[in-house]
């Protein structure tokens, strides 16, 4: 049991760091060329919470779609990578089963629900 609580631990921790690290990494490089010369962002007094209007949500919603097939991907070949078991002689031996590619439609399909809810993230915590 420890090895299957070890595996989903990693499962979710990678799962989750490559959701929301991708997801600040791609929202500043946008906001960055939304704001390519303005001073306040060159001056490092980023004040994205000032600037809501259709531009930025475009942003938001962009980086957290991505975000989200990011995650979608990572979550597809962790959690389908399982350790099948077959004891040889007195020894457990575990052997790695790599995934195919996932389907496309479902990865087409996480780009919604992760835009919308990285939506109402941004203009959720400003409240």
């Amino acid at each position: 049991w420890m090895q299957q609580a070890a595996y989903h631990t990693l499962h979710h921790t990678l799962a989750h760091s490559v959701l929301f690290g991708s997801y600040e990494f791609l929202k500043r490089s946008i906001l960055h060329e939304l704001h390519h010369g303005d001073n306040d962002i060159e001056s490092g007094h980023d004040s994205e919470s000032a600037y809501l209007g259709g531009s930025y949500l475009a942003g938001f919603a962009l980086a957290g779609g991505l975000a989200g097939q990011l995650q979608h991907l990572v979550s597809h070949y962790t959690e389908s990578m399982t350790f099948e078991s077959g004891i040889t002689s007195t020894k457990l031996a575990h052997r790695l089963v790599i995934p195919r590619a996932p389907a496309v439609r479902p990865l087409l399909m996480a780009f919604p629900p992760s835009a919308i809810g990285f939506i109402a993230f941004e203009y959720g915590k400003n409240l």
